[in-house]
């Protein structure tokens, strides 16, 4: 016998319970005893034995309602339980069959009869185990473990199964790819445990939204997929609602620790049979459409067109030979005067940003607009980003060591402040290349200053030590993204860098000099100082000189050179006000 077979024996009779013992134990069974109903009932629950041996006659609670109890059960309910009873009568073991047992057994038994009992019930109880096994294997096959919806490979056989439906009876459906916004986040911040309960709590919401006929299931992660039939007419405006409709539910608050969360939510929508007449194809096409909408904000969905997946083909071959560039020395730095327009009779150069251009090999010169979003995406950004900040500081050291003290600014990324080792990459970098922090300025965007409440805390620390050693930050492009003024006050940053859409008509436009004016106001109230950018004629200088802009940048000033052609306009610069000083 297998010793690991464990046996409860629920009797109050002493004498019942030893013979019991002696007859078992020699058989290689593990048995342990309760002398009453209650007492039994609780170390079935915390021992969970295989096999439950029940008098039928005990006081206080008899072993029919034991036995019951049992079965009421869900831990429990399947377990094996033989009872044995003193009452031979027919209505008597009928009751203990009605009870739930799964054998019973009149007293005085034949030891021959019950070890033969004993023996069958745990023989089938083990094949019983096996055919759940089986099950629970078939289950996590098919089936996600955390949300208990279909999976990935449930997933592909349904969708190839409503493909061969849909053909058959001419019918339409849609696959709606959902991807959620920033979970990775969100499970940083809460933990994986709790990252999980929320992720159950959307699988909740996304079910009760389920259409009749409807299929949802989990890929991995934070993507969800879901099948909706549209029975035999393709309505994009009847699924564009009941996307909504999804959106709408998982945005919903949630509480977690006394703190209030809001998912968001990009999803790309395929048609069968427009889009593809194959599954994975709809199923990629779908993911395609995710990536657009994802592309362009939060909480946004997106119908496949062809155009989509010529862009993705276009998008991977840049990737790939943007992943060579740096191995191949085609990237470049140019670099923009920043002139200062107070406290001078003439704009004075007073700092660089430093711009990326990317020399193909095909393609000729390419500015951030060919590449930047895809560098962005692929997260070559990451590597590309350092490079950019270690040639800079390489050559604004040199620049100092040539007694032009010129500030440089330095375009980042958000993904870069996301990173870990971010802080310690800045601190390698000026430590290799010896440029003075004080010099150095980090734009950043807007909508890093928009991340969720869970990554505020991280941000704003990361930003702190960056000031702490004496870089500056200044926000880009402002007024161009969410533009949230409340977040000045919570994030320190030193600069703001007006739009140059905002200053092409600043001196015709009167409302865009209203927004011009208020906007230098407001920084220089919350003692931030301000640049404006794309300034290409001198009656937008004048008006920003004016109106108190302490710093220019534009066409007017100089345009984006490399180094050596940039280099005469900043010797002229410094020599010229050299002289100013000695005069």
């Amino acid at each position: 016998m297998n010793e690991k077979n464990h046996i409860l024996t629920i009797d109050d009779d002493p004498t019942a319970r030893a013979a019991l013992e002696m007859l078992l134990e020699g058989e290689g069974y593990r048995l342990s005893f309760a002398i009453n109903g209650s007492d039994g009932l609780q170390q079935t629950l915390q021992s969970r034995p295989d096999l439950v041996l029940l008098d039928a006659m005990m006081p206080e609670m008899h072993g029919f309602e034991v036995c019951r109890q049992i079965r009421a059960h869900p831990l429990v309910s399947a377990l094996p339980v033989l009872i044995i009873t003193s009452l031979d009568d027919a209505a008597s073991r009928l009751q203990a069959f009605d009870a739930g047992a799964d054998d019973v057994l009149s007293k005085p038994y034949n030891e021959l009869e019950l070890k033969a009992r004993v023996r069958n019930i745990m023989r089938l109880n083990r094949y019983r185990r096996l055919i759940e096994q089986a099950e629970q294997l078939n289950h996590l096959a098919k089936y996600d473990p955390l949300t208990s919806l279909p999976n990935r490979a449930s997933l592909q056989e349904q969708l190839q199964q409503w493909v061969v439906n849909a053909e058959r009876q001419q019918q339409v459906f849609a696959v709606i790819y959902l991807d959620l916004d920033n979970f990775k986040q969100i499970n940083e911040s809460l933990g994986q445990l709790q990252g999980d309960l929320l992720l159950r709590q959307i699988a909740r919401r996304l079910t009760e939204c389920l259409s009749a006929g409807d299929m949802l299931a989990r890929l991995v992660g934070n993507e969800f997929v879901l099948l909706h039939d549209m029975q035999d007419q393709l309505d994009e405006s009847d699924v564009a609602s009941h996307v909504k409709h999804l959106l709408d539910a998982i945005s919903m608050p949630v509480l977690f620790d006394n703190h209030e969360w809001r998912l968001t939510a990009c999803v790309g929508i395929a048609f069968y049979p427009n889009d593809a007449i194959q599954g994975e194809t709809l199923l990629k096409n779908a993911e395609i459409a995710k990536s657009r909408a994802k592309a362009q904000g939060r909480q946004q969905y997106q119908f496949f067109t062809a155009q989509m997946n010529f862009n993705l083909i276009q998008r991977l071959a840049v990737e790939n030979q943007l992943r060579l560039a740096l191995e191949h020395d085609e990237l470049r730095l140019y670099y923009q005067p920043l002139m200062q327009l107070q406290n001078t009779s003439q704009p004075r150069l007073v700092g660089l940003e430093v711009l990326l251009r990317w020399q193909h090999p095909e393609r000729g010169l390419l500015t951030p607009h060919h590449f930047i979003d895809i560098a962005e995406q692929s997260g070559l950004i990451i590597g590309i980003g350092s490079w950019v900040l270690e040639m800079a500081c390489r050559q604004g050291h040199l620049w100092h060591q040539q007694h032009c003290p010129v500030h440089l600014a330095v375009n980042t990324s958000s993904l870069q402040y996301q990173q870990l080792n971010w802080l310690s990459t800045v601190d390698r970098i000026l430590h290799l290349t010896g440029f003075d922090p004080h010099y150095l300025e980090l734009e950043i965007t807007e909508s890093l200053l928009m991340e969720s409440e869970a990554q505020e805390n991280t941000i704003i620390h990361l930003l702190q030590n960056l000031r702490s050693r004496g870089i500056r930050l200044s926000i880009d492009d402002f007024g161009t993204g969410y533009s949230a003024l409340s977040y000045l006050r919570r994030f320190q940053v030193d600069i703001l860098k007006i739009d140059q859409s905002f200053i092409s008509d600043v001196s015709v436009e009167p409302n865009n000099a209203i927004l011009v004016q208020a906007i230098i106001a407001m920084a220089h109230g919350l003692r931030l100082q301000v640049i404006a950018e794309g300034i290409e004629q001198q009656s937008q200088c004048d008006f920003l000189k004016a109106n108190g802009c302490d710093i220019g940048q534009g066409y007017l000033f100089g345009y984006p050179q490399p180094v050596e052609e940039i280099n005469a306009f900043i010797q002229k610069q410094f020599k010229s006000s050299s002289s100013l000083i000695k005069h």
